[in-house]
């Protein structure tokens, strides 16, 4: 990928200022990209879960065979866990130690 197609991303879909963008090292920019992905995925979800459950309580009340809203209209998603294993909860002292680095960082520019 070229560098003004990600220029273009994080500018134009992310929503970074030009400076952010520039400050932001190789390694961070994949990471605000990963999250921003995911991000837009949930809200994609979350618009067809919204709209399986409309249509579901505009048909369910008329048929006997549709209990739920996955008898209605099943996702790839449907039974697989929200959250990912490496979304773990970070310890106290982790955290302490990611605020440490963040400091130190900021301080450095």
């Amino acid at each position: 990928m070229s560098i003004e197609t990600l220029l273009g991303i994080a500018l134009g879909r992310v929503g970074l200022r030009l400076a952010d963008f520039e400050a932001l090292t190789p390694d961070e920019l994949d990471e605000v990209l990963k999250q921003y992905a995911e991000q837009e995925e949930a809200r994609q979800r979350n618009g067809w879960e919204q709209a399986r459950m409309i249509a579901f309580s505009a048909v369910a009340p008329h048929s006997k065979r549709i209990r739920r809203p996955t008898d209605l209209l099943k996702f790839d998603w449907d039974g697989k866990p929200i959250r990912k294993e490496e979304d773990e909860k970070m310890t106290l002292e982790e955290r302490r130690r990611l605020m440490d680095e963040l400091t130190e960082k900021w301080k450095e520019d």
